[in-house]
């Protein structure tokens, strides 16, 4: 169909930039940077808070590509 995609086959090599920075340890709820905490199953997801990861795992549906 031609439409654009984008394919993760590894959270952990997911890298953004904005505005010529790069954004390290990005929160995957928030998107803030410097999200020091890490899903306790597959320590590959960044997390600012528990409340992030918390939300990630309700509404975007972590448990899903999550890997013990």
């Amino acid at each position: 169909d031609m439409k654009p995609s984008i394919r993760v086959d590894d959270i952990s090599s997911i890298v953004m930039q904005s505005k010529s920075e790069w954004i390290l340890n990005m929160c995957r709820y928030c998107c803030e940077a410097g999200a020091l905490k890490s899903c306790g199953k597959c320590k590959q997801a960044n997390y600012c808070s528990k409340e992030c990861q918390t939300m990630d795992w309700k509404l975007y549906n972590h448990k899903l590509i999550c890997k013990s």
